[in-house]
């Protein structure tokens, strides 16, 4: 199951065509649309690797 809306979903909602979207979603994120989520989840669990281990150096 994928957390994220697909690009086809979004430049629905966006109404917009698929190309039209992605060119945009670029141009103003500097990214494409699955490399900015690809980024999100890896910063997420980099975020909850860093929890975990400062949890592990106060015990």
């Amino acid at each position: 199951m994928n957390a994220y809306p697909s690009i086809e979903d979004m430049a629905e909602v966006s109404n917009m065509s698929k190309n039209r979207f992605q060119m945009a979603f670029k141009k103003i994120y500097g990214a494409t649309y699955y490399k900015y989520f690809q980024m999100l989840k890896f910063n997420r669990a980099l975020l909850l690797l860093n929890q975990i281990f400062k949890k592990q150096k106060i015990k």
